[in-house]
């Protein structure tokens, strides 16, 4: 997988994910088991934001050189997604959430492990 590409499948899952948790976050939550309170809709729409910059630093990065900047932003990002995964598992080994988690995990653990395996390659 070059570069580019894998800066952009993951530039396209954060404008996924900041549209959803935005817009329709009670979407996001009841398919992972979770009730749709004010205070967790409140959580989901605040952390959207998060997805949206996320997005623009793949997009501004997605033409770069192999550079100590460009493998600090794509290590950050696949240490993101890795983290988020741990949640997911953790949240569903303690019963916070339904098997349904393992989707997104399923999504998450391989586009971590595709930034880290293009962080050195040309764009």
């Amino acid at each position: 997988m070059s570069f580019r590409l894998a800066i952009t499948l993951n530039g396209l899952l954060f404008a996924g994910l900041f549209l959803v948790l935005c817009f329709v976050p009670t979407v996001y939550l009841t398919g992972y088991g979770i009730t749709t309170e004010d205070s967790a809709q409140f959580i989901t729409r605040r952390a959207s934001p998060m997805f949206l910059g996320l997005t623009y630093m793949m997009w501004a990065i997605r033409d770069l050189a192999p550079s100590p900047a460009r493998s600090a932003v794509t290590d950050g990002t696949a240490i993101l997604l890795l983290g988020i995964a741990a949640t997911g598992l953790y949240s569903l080994a303690t019963g916070a959430v339904g098997p349904k988690i393992l989707v997104g995990v399923a999504v998450e653990i391989p586009f971590a492990i595709a930034l880290f395996s293009v962080r050195n390659k040309a764009p």
